[in-house]
């Protein structure tokens, strides 16, 4: 529901699933409201998108660690994870499966369909998506750790990249190649 947070027992020192912090009611409210939760593969509309473009579904590391809880090296969260979180998603977890990149990195090229229909040549590359208010740190300028970026819009977003994992209670997420690859 709105304004829910994972369950105590999900969490642990401040974490939920290793990413950090509490999730979002924007995060839930997505995941819990969303008709393809339950229906078909899950996908944030930044991977939709680049997913018609190229006919190939590879995620980005943003939109699957901040609204999907993955995490590097451990993935997605199993299936009982999302079941606690709210009943509607149980079998989330299979609907997230494939690739994982970050942000920019090439997720493939244009199909012969969508370069005719943009008039391009289907060698044209697509990068991985990322969410809106998180381009806007290397629009900024910021790709290096120790500077923050506040965006306001339909949510209040405070980024900061560091070079090591660190969680921070309250924070929503430490997602890895979230933002900026390799931060």
């Amino acid at each position: 529901p709105p304004g829910a947070t994972a369950p105590a027992a999900l969490t642990r020192k401040g974490t939920i699933h290793g990413a950090g912090g509490d999730t979002t009611t924007q995060a839930l409210g997505e995941l819990v409201h969303s008709p393809l939760a339950v229906t078909a593969t899950l996908t944030a509309p930044e991977t939709g998108w680049q997913w018609q473009l190229t006919g190939t579904l590879v995620r980005n590391a943003c939109a699957a660690g901040y609204k999907g809880f993955w995490t590097r090296g451990r993935g997605f969260p199993s299936s009982g994870f999302y079941s606690a979180l709210h009943p509607r998603l149980a079998g989330l977890s299979e609907k997230l499966a494939g690739p994982v990149v970050p942000p920019g990195r090439c997720a493939g090229t244009l199909t012969p369909e969508m370069a005719r229909r943009l008039g391009l040549t289907d060698r044209t590359a697509v990068g991985a998506a990322i969410i809106d208010a998180h381009s806007a740190v290397p629009a900024a300028g910021v790709v290096t750790p120790g500077r923050m970026v506040l965006v306001m819009g339909t949510s209040t977003c405070h980024m900061l990249l560091a070079d090591r994992h660190a969680p921070v209670e309250g924070i929503a997420g430490v997602v890895w190649d979230g933002i900026v690859e390799g931060r």
